[in-house]
């Protein structure tokens, strides 16, 4: 199992942590694999500061050959 350490804008770090928001859009640049770990770095962008960090489990992954899914991007479902 990998650990995929991302930046992540503080008002979705917020819906993530809280458990509104159960996934999460990226670019399919690392190789994510269901049973992986994603590691969200809340990073403000305007004073390009690292607040807190939370792992997430990739529980699905939704790739760019499921329609709606736009090229080289995956939606990928944490828990």
């Amino acid at each position: 199992m990998t650990v995929h350490a991302v930046k992540c804008w503080p008002q979705y770090f917020a819906a993530i942590k809280s458990g509104a928001k159960t996934f999460d859009v990226r670019k399919d640049d690392r190789g994510y694999q269901v049973g992986d770990t994603l590691r969200l770095n809340e990073y403000n962008i305007l004073t390009h500061e690292l607040g807190e960090i939370l792992d997430k489990e990739i529980t699905y992954i939704l790739r760019d050959d499921f329609e709606g899914v736009r090229y080289g991007y995956v939606v990928l479902a944490l828990k």
